[in-house]
């Protein structure tokens, strides 16, 4: 063979080493939802590229005999040729050129650039990967023995279940490079960590229910209405610790008796997660559920619109008065709301802290922190903070200052 055609051997075997290189990255990398909503619009190599990957094992296998076929015939062949032309050192001249080649134009190149699209790489290369696959199978047959031989000697369990926290990571990194934007980002998170909420961390407690007596007027509930701008109020006998039904103002106009219109309660418990609870409101059709207390009381109400904004955030109306639960003041300062949900403040605040408090709101921290009632003025340190109580009503703090201490402040000024 002369040296022409010796020389176009062995680029040719480079180039099939980097063909092989770049399948490996490309198909190991490849989204198959993608693919598989091309293929529905009718994209032909995608539906080749997706069914080639779907036998995966296969596949790899296949690419791997095909790499060290032609890396090994190019390395035998460039041998030959520098022990040629080359009376001594041949061999190890041979070794040097060929090892650079393949890592920088047969592993390193053809990677990096399959990376970038490896959709798009995949649907290229599928036809002539599959002629590879179909010449190979003799030989991916004897493999496909020896891995069932394998498997059969070496036991290991596998475990694919990808739990909460490697979601959120997807999710944070499909961000990042600019797959889903900041709010499609957020609806995610928020339904990855929807059951992780119970019923009582979202709901109105006791002390904020607008609720009737059923010896109330007409007159009196009909102001109610008006006043609150709700358009369903829990109906008490007695106490509100005994709710005996949920009134819908339209019943209420429907019904000269506006007794009539009562409808029977559904009480949910107060760890009901919040996943539970949006079935158990879909089952009984209904909007609003009371939540009992360990004693049979009412420990507060819980709506469709409180289950929702767990998925999609607040959701304001014209009736409500919008307060921001947190409040970036400058200089590190932070002004928080007391109905805020414990977790919520420390991850805003960026406090990793074990669950050793038994509250679930800002609030109920802070009473648990102090051990009294609060007051107004109240103060105390916790973390990296010196956490302040800014307004109290009802023996409820309603809201309180954040003032970053000692590291913290460092922290805040180095970014």
């Amino acid at each position: 063979m002369d040296t022409t055609s010796t020389l176009f051997a062995i680029f040719a075997l480079l180039a099939m080493s980097a063909f092989f290189s770049a399948s490996e990255t490309a198909f190991s990398g490849l989204s198959k939802s993608r693919l598989k909503v091309m293929a529905e619009e009718g994209n032909k190599k995608a539906a080749l590229a997706l069914e080639m990957s779907q036998d995966y094992d296969k596949l790899l296998s296949t690419i791997l005999v095909g790499n060290n076929i032609v890396n090994i015939a190019m390395t035998s062949l460039a041998t030959v040729w520098f022990t040629t032309i080359l009376v001594s050192g041949g061999a190890t001249v041979s070794t040097v050129v060929t090892t650079v080649m393949v890592l920088i134009f047969g592993e390193i190149t053809p990677k990096s650039l399959a990376n970038k699209a490896p959709e798009t790489f995949a649907m290229g290369v599928a036809p002539l990967l599959r002629l590879c696959v179909v010449v190979l199978t003799p030989v991916n047959w004897l493999f496909s023995l020896w891995k069932g031989l394998m498997n059969r000697v070496v036991t290991v369990e596998e475990d694919r279940v990808v739990d909460g926290e490697e979601l959120l990571a997807i999710v944070s990194e499909a961000e990042r490079e600019g797959g889903i934007d900041d709010v499609e980002s957020q609806l995610i998170q928020n339904a990855i960590e929807f059951g992780d909420h119970n019923a009582m961390e979202i709901a109105t407690p006791r002390v904020d229910i607008t609720a009737v007596s059923e010896d109330a007027t007409r007159e009196a509930v009909e102001r109610a209405f008006a006043e609150t701008g709700f358009s369903r109020l829990p109906v008490f006998k007695g106490t509100i610790d005994n709710i005996i039904g949920i009134l819908h103002q339209k019943d209420f106009l429907v019904h000269k008796d506006w007794h009539k219109g009562i409808q029977q309660p559904v009480f949910v418990t107060e760890t009901m997660d919040v996943g539970t609870l949006l079935k158990q409101m879909q089952r009984n059709k209904c909007h609003m559920a009371v939540i009992s207390d360990e004693f049979g009381g009412t420990a507060g109400i819980v709506t469709m619109e409180d289950v929702l904004e767990e998925l999609v955030g607040d959701i304001w109306d014209e009736h409500d008065e919008r307060i921001e639960p947190v409040i970036h003041e400058g200089d590190g300062i932070v002004s928080i709301s007391g109905d805020l949900v414990l977790d919520e403040m420390m991850e805003e605040l960026e406090i990793r802290y074990d669950d050793q408090f038994e509250a679930g709101s800002v609030s109920g921290w802070v009473m648990e922190v102090l051990k009294t009632i609060p007051s107004k003025g109240d103060s105390f340190v916790f973390a990296d903070y010196h956490f302040e109580v800014t307004e109290v009503s009802h023996r409820r703090v309603l809201r309180i200052k954040a003032y970053p201490t000692g590291d913290r402040v460092k922290q805040n000024e180095e970014n």
